[in-house]
């Protein structure tokens, strides 16, 4: 019976002591130069790519808020786009500050609340299907009577034909809705 090891032969240079990292003829000051650009290329490239995932998280917010505005109507659009070049914070921030300013513009906000009654009865005089929709159902809910609930309902009305956000897109647009409730 042979030994296990019996085919593995050791090379004619060990000598039965550690093989030094560094190949004959080179330095080990050229071998650490050559690690630390190969680290600092690696970083480079990872942070590069951060960049271009979040680039493309913005066009797809870009483009989902494209879609979102297109829904209101013609005169509304406007109004939208005032309240939110002015408002500040983040991007989904000034979208729902936009929002709010289109249901102000239909004389429902009052302070913090929405006078859903008031949004029933302006409901038959929307054109645009979705936020029509939306102002027949958001008022069946009590809890849409504050204006950031309101203001996501009218969101989930919207959004239904909007192309999706990707989980992790949506996940952070809401966190901010989510901390603003719990105070």
């Amino acid at each position: 019976m042979t030994h296990r090891n019996a085919e593995f032969s050791r090379p004619s240079w060990y000598q039965g002591k550690v093989v030094p990292f560094v190949p004959s003829g080179w330095s080990r000051g050229f071998v650490m130069k050559t690690a630390v650009v190969f680290l600092l290329t690696a970083c480079l490239l990872a942070r590069a790519s951060a960049g271009s995932r979040a680039e493309s998280r913005r066009a797809q917010f870009d483009q989902w808020r494209q879609c979102m505005v297109d829904k209101l109507p013609t005169d509304k659009a406007p109004v939208f786009q005032g309240c939110h070049n002015t408002a500040a914070g983040t991007e989904m921030r000034k979208f729902r500050q936009g929002l709010e300013c289109v249901l102000d513009s239909y004389q429902l906000v009052d302070r913090n609340n929405v006078n859903l009654a008031r949004m029933t009865e302006v409901a038959p005089t929307i054109a645009k299907e979705e936020l029509k929709k939306a102002f027949e159902d958001c008022p069946k809910d009590e809890g849409n009577k504050r204006v950031a609930k309101a203001v996501k309902c009218v969101i989930d009305h919207l959004e239904t034909t909007c192309p999706q956000l990707s989980r992790s897109i949506s996940k952070i647009l809401w966190q901010s809705l989510r901390r603003k409730r719990s105070t």
